[in-house]
């Protein structure tokens, strides 16, 4: 375990008490931040395209936030090299669909928990994505078929489309 020190902003301790609220709604069983911020990590590692959560300003309500005056507020945990790997990771995958250089691992913890919260709610992410995943899925089963023994195509035919009905399963 590895101690994470991080400056988040009011929406991100939004974002960790609304997940709080969703990992605790079935037990009373209190969770810490390390143990949401590890289950957010593991949800939206299926996340390939971050613009439609960037973007999202329908699915969470911040109309009851209250910013607080200040820089923000910091936040230790202790999390697995593991998630601390994939926030550097993300830190640096995140510019790409934002209009900015860099972003701050704050931000990157924002964003990460607000895709679990989004994935939460919802039950899905990037559509668009996942739509041209089917369609690469359909073409490969194409291109094989001409290489595959026919024998064999058709167990391989059922795997793909028990793979492609998991993918449609996530929308």
């Amino acid at each position: 375990m590895a101690e994470f020190q991080v400056r988040v902003s009011s929406e991100a301790i939004y974002y960790f008490e609304e997940l709080k609220k969703y990992y605790t709604r079935d037990s009373k069983v209190d969770i810490t931040r390390s143990q949401i911020l590890t289950k957010a990590f593991e949800e939206t590692k299926v996340i390939t395209n971050w613009t439609s959560i960037i973007n999202d300003t329908e699915t969470i309500s911040l109309e009851y936030l209250e910013y607080q005056k200040g820089y923000g507020t910091n936040v230790k945990v202790q999390i697995s090299e593991e998630v601390e790997k994939g926030i550097r990771e993300l830190k640096i995958l995140l510019p790409n669909f934002t209009a900015t250089r860099s972003v701050t691992f704050g931000v990157a913890v924002k964003f990460m928990l607000k895709g679990a919260i989004i994935l939460n709610k919802t039950g899905k992410i990037n559509t668009d994505k996942n739509l041209s995943t089917i369609e690469a899925i359909e073409e490969l089963k194409e291109n094989l078929q001409d290489i595959v023994a026919p024998i064999n195509y058709n167990m391989l035919e059922n795997i793909l489309d028990s793979f492609k009905n998991n993918i449609l399963l996530i929308k």
